[in-house]
């Protein structure tokens, strides 16, 4: 399942400003393969698997023997729910040994996130694009929208995560996650914008576009009317 530890991280637990969680150190967990495939992914051999995979016990005695230091674990990937219950008796081992647990999700498996929710203290979404099908999935956005629903509604806190891609994210892009995320009556939430590294990209021709950067993101929402609940990040 595992194919990457970072033992030591200071950003992938940015933490939920308008939920009162502060920003931690964590280590991070990189779970193997993906249901989707986008061009611009950073992790490519995660997605692809081109390493050998760490036994889990050896993991779990790593993580043991940093607890003095890591209070968080973050689950990333890859896209880790595609372990389904897998993924679920990991994430509940680690609870047992008194981690606090951040899941990055693409939310394409709203029955894992909800099987697995009570033993996740946060999560984070990805909103990747309104057309999934660029991403090798016919219905990721509704499935994202189910496990968006369930979240809001279980009040289980997360916050959303979209890579500035300009093939897939523009103007309409985020006008249209305001509108669906006004519709769900999803309030009060933190989105992060992710600069776009066209190195070490998927697919070839995501490298065509240029990356992207702070001052391209602040252009892209100066003429789009943030509502006071929506909380942005870059």
């Amino acid at each position: 399942m595992i194919y990457g530890i970072q033992k030591t991280a200071f950003v992938d637990c940015p933490g939920i400003p308008s939920k009162g969680i502060p920003p931690s150190l964590c280590t991070v967990l990189f779970f193997g393969g993906c249901n989707l495939r986008c061009p611009y992914c950073h992790n490519k051999d995660i997605v692809l698997k081109n390493t050998e995979p760490f036994d889990v016990d050896e993991v779990f005695e790593l993580l043991i023997s940093r607890k003095h230091l890591i209070e968080w674990v973050c689950i990333s990937g890859g896209e880790p729910t595609i372990y389904e219950d897998k993924l679920v008796d990991f994430v509940k081992s680690l609870k047992t040994m008194n981690f606090k647990i951040k899941l990055d999700t693409n939310g394409t498996n709203p029955s894992v996130v909800k099987n697995i929710s009570e033993f996740v203290d946060y999560f984070a979404v990805d909103v990747k694009t309104i057309n999934y099908k660029l991403c090798n999935s016919s219905d990721g956005f509704f499935k994202l929208m189910d496990t968006l629903w369930y979240l809001s509604r279980m009040d289980k806190p997360f916050l959303l995560r979209t890579t500035i891609y300009p093939p897939f994210v523009g103007e309409y892009f985020i006008r249209y996650v305001l509108d669906v995320l006004k519709n769900l009556n999803i309030k009060n939430i933190d989105w992060f914008f992710n600069a776009f590294d066209n190195k070490n990209v998927l697919e070839e021709k995501a490298k065509v576009y240029p990356s992207t950067t702070g001052e391209y993101i602040k252009n892209l929402l100066k003429d789009i009317e943030i509502p006071e609940d929506i909380h942005i990040h870059f």
